[in-house]
């Protein structure tokens, strides 16, 4: 069997508060009723990610099994430069016992099987376990004001290579079932290795992008 799809997530976060003192009127609490502003602030956070993915799986008569799938996946994290990724995975089994060959009758399952993906990561937080959604932009503090003489900080130093984390596992296993179910167990090796690690390290600003 084959299976394609697409996939689209789209997160939009709106942010807004205000407050105001010197009620007017009593038993009105709406914001016009109050003499003195005394703080507004807002803002927006978002964040897409695009995937077109593809599987196909292989059985026969139970006996051999494969199976492969690959996905591309866009995210709005990473500069469009490097917005894209590939991941897939490959994989397979084989039903020993149900060979002709295969006369133990007190074996009912011996199961070989093997499989090796790259599979990504794009999460990244800050200091505050905060999710970061533009890590690869020049951030700034507005509102930074001097008296009526308007101002900004920055807030983060841009890094338009940042991409995708990369995490490529591979797995060999054997399954095994004796005496009509009465013993099983697996045997199994899993090792991964991740490249290019995501993770917040803090830099002053002195030091440039």
């Amino acid at each position: 069997n084959v299976l394609g799809g697409h996939e689209n997530f789209t997160y939009k976060y709106n942010y807004l508060t205000g407050s105001r003192s010197g009620i007017i009127v009593d038993g009105i609490t709406e914001l016009p009723n109050f003499a003195t502003v005394l703080g507004v602030s807002s803002y927006e956070d978002n964040y897409t990610l695009e995937s077109f993915f593809a599987r196909a799986n292989y059985d026969f008569d139970k006996k051999y099994i494969l199976n492969a799938s690959i996905r591309r996946d866009g995210n709005s994290r990473f500069a469009p430069a490097v917005r894209w990724a590939n991941f897939w995975s490959v994989g397979g089994a084989y039903n020993i016992e149900r060979e002709d060959f295969f006369d133990v009758k007190w074996i009912d399952l011996l199961k070989v099987r093997a499989s090796y993906g790259v599979v990504g990561n794009d999460r990244l937080n800050d200091a505050n376990g905060n999710s970061l959604y533009y890590p690869y932009q020049a951030l700034y503090n507005l509102g930074r004001n001097n008296n009526a003489e308007p101002g900004f900080t920055q807030a983060s130093i841009p890094n338009p290579n940042l991409t995708w984390e990369t995490a490529n596992n591979f797995d060999l296993g054997v399954d095994f079932s004796l005496f009509k179910g009465k013993l099983s167990g697996s045997i199994e090796y899993f090792n991964r290795e991740t490249d290019g690690l995501i993770f917040n390290a803090p830099l002053p600003l002195s030091s440039g992008g």
